[in-house]
């Protein structure tokens, strides 16, 4: 959970599931308080790494990407 998260490491995701509201294309899934993307439907806009509370998502351009 959250608060476990933030006692072990600042910048590991506490399950806010703002990146997974947020996220234009719906890449983004929210499963056991933890986040992950899905690559097939990303179109690395780079909103999630703008609004994670903790930093824990960070944009890298892919080769390829759809944009």
């Amino acid at each position: 959970m959250g608060a476990q998260t933030r006692k072990e490491c600042t910048k590991g995701c506490i399950g806010c599931k703002k990146c997974e509201r947020e996220c234009p294309v719906g890449a983004i899934k929210v499963e056991a308080n933890l986040a992950s993307i899905d690559y097939d439907l990303c179109t690395s806009c780079g909103h999630c790494a703008e609004i994670c509370t903790t930093g824990c998502i960070t944009f890298a351009e892919r080769p390829g990407a759809h944009r």
